[in-house]
């Protein structure tokens, strides 16, 4: 059902900033979310660990969208409601706003993954000796 307000580039701009600030945020947070355990092809809480090596990282960003996906809903319906009372109008300068804070959002979240990674990213590869000379 397509609505007057979910036409509106405001509406839709506004939605869309909220999503991307969640999701920075729940992902820089990194709250408890389920890992998979590839060697057992399991799926477990941090609280209850299974052996051999975790990826974290689809249960982190799962747990991220999910969050983004909830409070940017619950931002729709919130928005929908009072556009339907008036016209939900912005000017140049919030639009302009609203672009500059979302990209210092990624900027920043971006930059702290970096950081968390940076051990990563400065490790020489791990290539192999080779054992004969060609």
């Amino acid at each position: 059902m397509k609505t007057e307000s979910s036409g509106n580039p405001a509406f839709v701009l506004l939605t869309t900033a909220v999503a991307a600030a969640v999701f920075c945020a729940v992902f820089m947070w990194n709250p408890p979310s389920p890992r998979f355990y590839p060697m057992e092809r399991v799926w477990r809480m941090p609280s209850e660990p299974a052996s051999g090596p975790a990826m974290g990282w689809y249960g982190r960003t799962g747990t991220a969208l999910l969050a983004a996906a909830v409070v940017s809903g619950a931002a729709a319906i919130g928005l929908r409601t009072r556009a339907a009372s008036r016209r939900i109008a912005l000017s140049r300068s919030a639009v302009y706003a609203i672009a500059v804070v979302v990209a210092a959002t990624l900027a920043s979240s971006f930059a702290g993954i970096a950081y968390e990674q940076r051990a990563w990213f400065s490790k020489p590869p791990s290539v192999p000796e080779p054992d004969h000379e060609y």
